[in-house]
């Protein structure tokens, strides 16, 4: 059972390595793209699921005493609480290669030859914390259906929202069309990607040191 759990764990570790380099990867390496931010759960819930693990593996081994229990339910429910809170925060998409300016004009000529009524303002959004940003607020008319969408700028990422289910669904139906925009390759917009992969590299040296090593030898 034990050799089990650490091989498990080694896997959780590793896909939440392997899941920023990806990340990392494909932002660097591809002219525009276009994430949907959900997708960062893959470095966050590997290492939610192996904080329990980790538990169950302190109380099979020898000698370990039943009284810790309670922290695996502890654990169980603040693992919970965080994937639950990171679904949330995690809504809409990450653009990368376009800045805020470059998708606001793709998408005003786009709708402009569907004949659909475009307009953009600046506007102050509301935050899950409750605060406020500046963010550019669309408009797109189609049909006597309205369709609202943010985008706010992230410095070399932009990130696309949406506040209704039938707004989501509009824009992933013009999101293909966004990501053929023509625009020459920058280094200097695909920055986060190094950023990532070094995040990456980072991670699994610490997690060798501190983390496989270990498991492996008690694997062995």
């Amino acid at each position: 059972m034990l050799p089990f759990m650490q091989i498990v764990q080694i896997s959780l570790f590793a896909a939440c390595i392997l899941g920023v380099f990806t990340l990392g990867l494909l932002i660097l390496v591809k002219p525009i793209l276009i994430l949907p931010r959900r997708w960062f759960l893959v470095i966050f819930v590997p290492l939610l699921a192996a904080n329990p693990l980790a538990l169950l593996e302190e109380l099979i081994l020898p000698g370990s005493s039943a009284s810790v229990d309670w922290r695996l339910w502890i654990i169980l429910a603040v693992d919970l609480v965080f994937a639950a809170a990171a679904f949330v925060i995690f809504r809409g998409w990450q653009v990368y290669g376009l800045s805020k300016q470059e998708i606001e004009g793709a998408l005003g000529t786009w709708c402009t030859q569907q004949t659909w009524q475009f307009e953009a303002h600046d506007a102050e959004k509301k935050t899950l914390w409750g605060g406020s940003r500046t963010a550019t607020c669309i408009h797109i008319t189609r049909e006597s259906q309205v369709f609202t969408l943010w985008l706010i700028d992230q410095g070399s990422e932009t990130r696309l929202e949406v506040e209704t289910p039938h707004a989501r669904r509009f824009l992933r139906s013009i999101l293909p069309d966004l990501q053929r925009v023509g625009k020459p390759y920058h280094l200097q917009d695909h920055l986060s990607g190094i950023l990532y992969i070094i995040l990456a590299v980072v991670l699994a040296v610490m997690a060798w040191i501190f983390f496989f090593e270990p498991r492996l030898i008690l694997i062995e």
